[in-house]
């Protein structure tokens, strides 16, 4: 079954087999991962023949390609990489038991539509995951607007730099989070808790963290994303964004305020 995540204000886990897993991806032999990290050379210099040793436990696959980068991709490179990853998926991956595939490891600069394109490539029983590094991001609001999170939400978000780890349904990229972590060292895995909380923002919005503990949820999942909300917060949403939070409303949400700036 595929994994998935559960980002609720009642609970926060990835689910596997029917029951909560915290993941622990780890390089191959450190004695408490749960999940083994392997590489894979997608570049335009492998060969393509790739040797992996048996694991007996689930495996991220680390992807290495030269066709993702703050440029935008030639059509060749880009063909080549698309080309090796299928490969790779068709002829490697079905022997292994694998929680996911890391398409991307970096700055939060390629197009989410060619993410979104690339993780299409994958198979149903495989979970695509991007890592991306926003330690340079202290405002919560650029934070988010820089994730663009309404545009990945079918992705596995892997996150540096995340100070706000119960606010976003993403393991940690050599850092604490409740959803479990992605590092070559051992991290904290934080305790679940109640978070009745929660701040909608719309797509432009600027916006200041509430003292209280909540979750972070762009306009466009409110829908999806609703469960477990006692209170809401909301900032700058649009006409659309304003429906979803009346239809709350009557469900019995209570909004407290406007944290817009």
């Amino acid at each position: 079954m595929l994994p998935y995540c559960v980002f609720t204000g009642y609970q926060q886990a990835w689910i596997l087999e029917g029951k909560s897993f915290f993941p622990k991806v780890m390089p191959l032999g450190h004695p408490e991962a749960n999940v083994v990290l392997l590489q894979v050379d997608c570049s335009s210099r492998s060969n393509l023949k790739w040797e992996f040793p048996d694991v007996k436990e689930w495996v991220m696959w680390d992807i290495q390609t030269d066709a993702l980068t703050c440029h935008e991709p030639d059509e060749a490179t880009l063909l080549s990489f698309e080309l090796a990853l299928d490969h790779f998926i068709n002829t490697i991956a079905p022997h292994y038991r694998t929680f996911g595939m890391i398409l991307y490891r970096g700055k939060p600069c390629v197009s989410p539509i060619l993410l979104r394109s690339l993780a299409a490539r994958l198979p149903d029983h495989i979970v695509p995951f991007i890592a991306l590094d926003l330690s340079e991001y202290e405002q919560i609001d650029q934070f988010c607007h820089v994730l663009q999170r309404e545009e990945l939400s079918h992705l596995g978000l892997i996150l540096k730099g995340n100070r706000w780890p119960y606010a976003l349904p993403a393991l940690g990229w050599d850092e604490p989070s409740v959803y479990g972590y992605c590092s070559r060292q051992p991290q904290q895995i934080l305790p679940q808790q109640r978070v009745s909380a929660a701040l909608c923002y719309g797509l432009k919005a600027t916006f200041e963290m509430p003292h209280e503990l909540c979750r972070l949820i762009p306009e466009e999942l409110l829908t999806e994303e609703w469960e477990g909300i006692d209170t809401l917060y909301v900032a700058q949403l649009s006409a659309k964004g304003q429906r979803k939070v009346n239809g709350l409303l009557a469900a019995g949400a209570q909004v407290v305020q406007s944290v817009s700036k």
